[in-house]
């Protein structure tokens, strides 16, 4: 059974060549477990994902020149063209191919030692592609690229899986079934529209040939109408009548049209307050987070005590073990340290900093401060959920506007052919109307013969389309069947992973119907708090970041136990989001992972504090587990002045 899943690439190593983003050529060999590539803003850490990925892919037709644009036109040389060489397993198989950067050209590939080159082979594209999908066992690339994109390399910024039903159900499709699994899943689905299309095109057409068909009766009826001598009187009152039904019709409608754009520019004024809130909060948490590192910082000679006071205080977490303890030892010994400022273990009294550390900081002034942002975050906070819940009830009222828009729109182009039809009794000579009645006669079995057609057309699409929606029904339970299957393990692993973060925090399946899935399909969405979180709004940035984290993990490592296969997961880090006390809570989660697995974590020195908790979980092997972008990257001025404090900092927390 195992052989039947998809085969997940794992990178061993990658050289870089004549590529002038850097200063000089590469090569870096990927061990099993952690690997550290760290460096500063604008060095190419970036970038190295996308060669990673477009390396084994090739670059998409709409992105051809996404490596030559990244670096200074003055740079580019026309003699070196620069290229990647990658080495790959893809399950039991050593693949290697070396690219050209800037075309996506092929050199030359292998397959366990067989090599093909250029020269010999002239459509080597297509070969590496035929060889990809057959050791990968996957139906196109599309599927490695989706796999790679959405799973396996996570930008810091990245999209999140938790939270986008289409790419979830897809991914859980590609790697928890069989490898023709999703491409039979998406040809029934494509089938499913095809006949859908069908059906919507040709009712249409239909409609068209209905309304005619109509507009000829009601002409035919009035025609007999007026042969039986109708009062032109009585038509004359209905036009005056229709004709003020549609002016009224149509005044409605320009106040409605009117009331819309009012709507609309209140709703992009209230979305960019809402945005306005959103940064001014995020700009508070990071003052806030600076504030209380400053007074932490200023108040105690040894940061040991700042750590365990805010731990206990906040978490109830001990320092020393990072168990969790009960609320009231914990309020016990923060007022030792707080209040009667003891050590809790020794009850000596603690030593404020001299002067020549503190300075002049003020603690009840610092408190104050932090006091006055943490009152004016909550203020911000509660004004951003009055104003979400403003703009949904916006929505919701621009929503009824433009129903009765389409309402009031229909009902005026109904009295416009209604006062066509009278003006056209009251033209029309009596004789000429008798006369045209077998013309309207042979009009209508014309119309009415149209109208068969296409209903013939309209029963098979509909009884070929519910046909497909029935396959597709049994394909979505036998996808529904292997997610309850995998569902315990995967929570299991989930939960490992989060219960430092949370107190509990699990996986709830959910059912959701999306423009892509034509039908409700299963997804996964985190649920702690009592609470299930299906959009990302529900959380906070930092649980929203640990959260797909985990997830991802959760999902290779379940692969792992089930398939066998292995992978190098590559996440760029957005550690500045996190406070003192989850920055190790962070480190501890992604360690159980690179502990059993190949982990690429991508990482600037904005918190060292999370390198240093990083490494120091494992001991292997940790100076060749690390590429240095100080060394390697184009510097700029401010850069190089500060290449050498990096280079320490670096070495400080190797060395730890």
């Amino acid at each position: 059974m195992k052989d039947s899943y998809i085969k997940l690439p794992i990178v061993k190593s990658i050289e870089l060549q004549g590529y002038e983003l850097f200063k000089k050529d590469w090569v870096y060999t990927f061990k099993k477990g952690l690997n550290l590539f760290v460096g500063g803003n604008r060095l190419g850490k970036t970038t190295t994902m996308y060669i990673i990925l477009y390396g084994i892919m090739g670059l998409p037709k709409k992105s051809t020149n996404f490596f030559s644009d990244r670096i200074p036109h003055e740079d580019q040389k026309e003699v070196i063209r620069p290229t990647v060489k990658l080495d790959l397993d893809i399950g039991t198989n050593r693949v290697k191919v070396k690219r050209d950067l800037f075309n996506s050209q092929i050199d030359f590939f292998s397959v366990n030692g067989e090599i093909f080159n250029r020269t010999k082979f002239p459509n080597i594209e297509e070969l590496f592609s035929q060889n990809i999908m057959k050791l990968a066992r996957i139906s196109s690339l599309d599927d490695y690229e989706f796999l790679l994109e959405k799973l396996l390399i996570r930008e810091e910024e990245g999209n999140y899986l938790l939270w986008n039903p289409d790419d979830q159900m897809r991914l859980l499709r590609l790697l928890f079934n069989y490898g023709k699994f999703d491409e039979e899943f998406r040809k029934l689905r494509d089938t499913v529209r095809k006949f859908d299309t069908v059906v919507r095109g040709q009712q249409d057409h239909q409609a068209q040939w209905r309304k005619r068909l109509y507009a000829i009766q009601q002409q035919k009826l009035e025609s007999i109408g007026r042969t039986e001598q109708v009062d032109l009187q009585k038509l004359q009152n209905q036009l005056s009548l229709l004709n003020s039904e549609a002016l009224r019709l149509q005044s409605n409608y320009k106040k409605i049209i009117s009331d819309i754009e009012e709507k609309e520019k209140a709703k992009k004024k209230l979305t960019q307050t809402v945005y306005g809130l959103n940064s001014e909060i995020e700009e508070l948490d990071s003052e806030i987070m600076k504030i209380e590192n400053t007074f932490f910082q200023s108040v105690y000679a040894d940061p040991k005590i700042q750590l365990a006071s805010h731990k206990l205080k906040h978490y109830r977490i001990c320092i020393f073990c990072n168990e969790k303890i009960p609320q009231d030892k914990a309020k016990s010994i923060v007022s030792d340290i707080e209040d009667k400022k003891r050590c809790p273990v020794c009850s000596s009294l603690f030593k404020p900093l001299g002067k020549e550390i503190t300075g002049e900081i003020d603690k009840k002034q610092f408190i104050e401060l932090l006091h006055k942002n943490k009152e004016l975050n909550k203020e911000k906070k509660q004004e951003l959920s009055t104003m979400q819940r403003e703009l949904e009830t916006l929505i919701e009222l621009l929503n009824e506007l433009w129903e009765k828009e389409k309402k009031i729109k229909k009902e005026h182009e109904d009295k416009i052919l209604s006062i066509d039809d009278i003006k056209l009794k009251l033209s029309m000579p009596e004789m000429e109307r008798k006369e045209d009645m077998a013309v309207y006669d042979r009009d209508i079995r014309f119309l009415q013969s149209q109208i068969d057609h296409y209903q013939k057309i309209i029963d098979k699409a509909k009884k070929d389309r519910s046909m497909a929606l029935i396959n597709l029904e049994h394909k979505n339970k036998e996808f529904s069947d292997r997610l309850e299957k995998i569902k315990g393990n995967l929570t299991t692993i989930f939960k490992d992973y989060t219960s430092d973060f949370f107190e509990e925090c699990e996986l709830a399946a959910s059912k959701r119907k999306t423009d892509d899935s034509i039908i409700r399909g299963d997804i996964f969405v985190p649920k702690f708090g009592g609470r299930e979180r299906t959009y990302k709004s529900q959380v906070s940035n930092s649980e929203a970041t640990f959260l797909e984290y985990a997830f991802r993990l959760s999902l290779c490592q379940l692969f792992k136990q089930i398939s066998g296969g292995d992978s190098l997961l590559a996440i760029e880090t957005s550690e500045g989001i996190f406070d003192i006390g989850n920055v190790p809570i962070l480190a501890k989660a992604i360690s159980k992972f690179y502990d059993v697995s190949y982990l690429l974590i991508i990482s600037n020195l904005g918190r060292p504090d999370f390198l240093k908790a990083l490494v120091k979980k494992t001991k292997q092997d940790i100076p060749n587990r690390v590429l240095n972008y100080f060394e390697i990257g184009k510097l700029s001025e401010v850069q190089e002045k500060g290449k050498e404090r990096f280079n320490e900092q670096l070495r400080k927390i190797l060395e730890d």
